[in-house]
Parts: structure tokens; sequence; C-alpha cells
């Protein structure tokens, strides 16, 4: 009898300690968020009449909105995060500076995101033909 008391108490403690873990494991996730992979890609914008880099280009990953909008530095170069899976992925390049550094066409294009060199994206000069 007392082989069954003692058996029934680890099988109590086990029970408690597993429900405590997963009570617990829930709370986290609920707190932080499932951790998401994510990859960086490089890229540089440039214009497509004259090849300078192009600064103050919004550029962002159109998957799902998800993806908080960059800037292209002084060398036309941007960051941006996509899918760890994806091999490709729509950005989208707007030009919201006004006329600064010139005027130049809105573009939402496919790339491919695995590019060793990073991704060159000319853009045209609105008006100008496509």
């Amino acid at each position: 009898m007392k082989g069954l008391q003692k058996r029934k108490q680890q099988f109590i403690r086990f029970l408690f300690g597993s429900f405590s873990f997963t009570a617990v494991m829930f709370a986290f996730q609920a707190c932080y968020g499932v951790p998401e992979n994510y990859y960086v890609a490089k890229g540089k914008v440039v214009s497509a009449t004259t090849g300078e880099p192009l600064q103050g280009i919004q550029v962002y990953n159109n998957y799902h909105g998800k993806q908080a909008a960059v800037l292209s530095n002084s060398d036309g170069e941007f960051f941006v995060e996509v899918d760890n899976n994806a091999t490709s992925a729509t950005l989208c390049f707007r030009d919201v500076d006004g006329d600064e550094n010139g005027s130049y066409a809105n573009l939402d294009t496919l790339v491919s995101v695995v590019e060793p060199e990073g991704i060159i994206v000319k853009l045209n000069e609105k008006g100008a033909e496509q």
C-alpha cells in the first residue's frame, strides 16, 4: 500500500511539474511573442539615367505589412528584413523626400534576395519612359 501511495505522489508531482512548465512557456510566448527567423537582404538604389546612388528612398518588404520601412543611405545602400526561407521578395521603393534629390517613380519589384553582391535597383525619374 505504501508503494502505491508513493507512486501516486510521484505521478502528481510529475503532472504538476509538467503543467507548471507548460504554463510558464505559454506565458513567455504571450509576453514576448514567438521568435521569427529573418534574413537581412542588402542592396543599392541608383538612378536609371545617371547610375548615381539615391539617398532617402524608402524601401520595405511587401510581406503582410510586417516590415518597417528603411531609407537608403548616402551611398544608396539599404538593408531590409525578409523571411529566412525566402529566395525572392517583393520590395517596394518610394521616393519620400520630394524633389530634394530629384523625383523618382515608385517601384514594386520581385527580386532575388540571395544575391551575394546585393540587389541593384534602378529607379526612373518621374515622367521618364519606363
